[in-house]
């Protein structure tokens, strides 16, 4: 993203400008400073919870973040709220994130946590639907970018052989049909919907780095209780006020 104040091109997910340090995105309404992609209202072919295949769904308008949250708009949420504890990867004592992972996905967070950031900024999580339809677009696809698969090229999956996070904009190949990144591989992404197998937990979506290739296409879901928060579970944001 370009500084509106120095007009230097600055990675994604970050919230203050690399080369000024000025603010990127934050704003009253939006104080993690998230860069949003707007879906207008449609319908797509969504995977089939129950029967298998995919079944013809709507989505209303909405806007999702173009990246997951980072550790540096995780960061912005901790400084506003002292008393919520810092992931278990951070130096909690000085609540830094782990050394040049700023705009790495924020991980070892559980659902419980991801809707406290969510309600601190006004925003949501995306339903597994709203979730879906910004991966894969209308035509049924697999995976965000298509058909094909090439190990370590579209994205953060097992094959890659990195095994840890990477930054949310090193697959720019990877982008779904509205540009949006990471969707796949990297960090599960929770999503505001309740599990098929146990009504208790809530979905996760998209595969992580250590998921294979057969469990990383849009179509696939996980599902997890609200209080865990492991490695590879992260999230994104979705708003309804930037439509």
């Amino acid at each position: 993203m370009e500084c509106s104040n120095c007009h230097k091109p600055n990675p994604g997910g970050l919230v203050y400008c690399k080369e000024c340090g000025r603010s990127l995105l934050i704003s009253s309404d939006n104080p993690a400073g998230i860069e949003w992609v707007k879906i207008l209202d449609g319908v797509f072919l969504c995977s089939d919870d129950i029967y298998g295949g995919d079944s013809i769904t709507r989505c209303r308008t909405f806007s999702i973040g173009k990246y997951p949250v980072t550790n540096a708009q995780y960061k912005v949420f901790l400084e506003a709220n002292p008393g919520v504890t810092a992931p278990k990867d951070w130096d909690n004592g000085k609540r830094e994130y782990p050394a040049s992972k700023d705009n790495h996905p924020v991980v070892y967070v559980s659902y419980n946590d991801a809707s406290a950031f969510c309600n601190w900024g006004g925003y949501r999580l995306p339903t597994k639907y709203s979730w879906e339809k910004a991966a894969r677009g209308t035509d049924g696809r697999t995976y965000p970018w298509g058909e094909d698969w090439q190990d370590g090229k579209y994205c953060n999956s097992e094959e890659s052989n990195i095994g840890d996070t990477t930054h949310v904009d090193k697959y720019p190949e990877g982008a779904s049909p509205y540009g949006i990144m990471d969707m796949i591989g990297n960090v599960w992404e929770w999503c505001d919907s309740i599990g098929q197998n146990n009504r208790t937990c809530k979905v996760l979506r998209g595969g992580c780095f250590t998921s294979a290739k057969y469990s990383v296409d849009c179509a696939n879901q996980s599902e997890d209780m609200p209080n865990c928060s492991y490695m590879p579970y992260g999230f994104r944001c979705v708003d309804f006020l930037h439509i």
